[in-house]
């Protein structure tokens, strides 16, 4: 049986993917939701995954926000490590006073 977080998390994965193949948001989530489907398929569970016009547009928000996000952190300089976090590089010094204020 393939868990509800399960899902979500191969959600995840298939839309950053389609995403960094340069598929527009819209077209990245109505992609990952039919490769979802058939990934379910293949995992022994025969699905069909059916989502509202609403929550279809809610992931689709969901996408655009956080492509933004990670323009906005990259412009900073930031980088990211994986799971929504993003690093500051600095140098030696820079990190020395940024510990020694805390």
């Amino acid at each position: 049986m393939i868990t509800e977080q399960e899902i979500n998390k191969k959600l995840q994965e298939l839309v950053a993917e389609y995403v960094n193949r340069g598929y527009k948001p819209r077209d990245a989530v109505a992609g990952a939701l039919k490769a979802l489907s058939d990934w379910a398929s293949s995992e022994g569970m025969p699905a069909q995954v059916r989502v509202g016009a609403d929550q279809f547009e809610v992931l689709v928000k969901m996408v655009e926000d956080q492509i933004e996000r990670f323009r906005v952190e990259q412009e900073r300089g930031a980088v990211p490590v994986g799971g929504g976090v993003y690093v500051d590089v600095v140098d030696n010094d820079d990190y020395a006073e940024r510990a020694g204020r805390s």
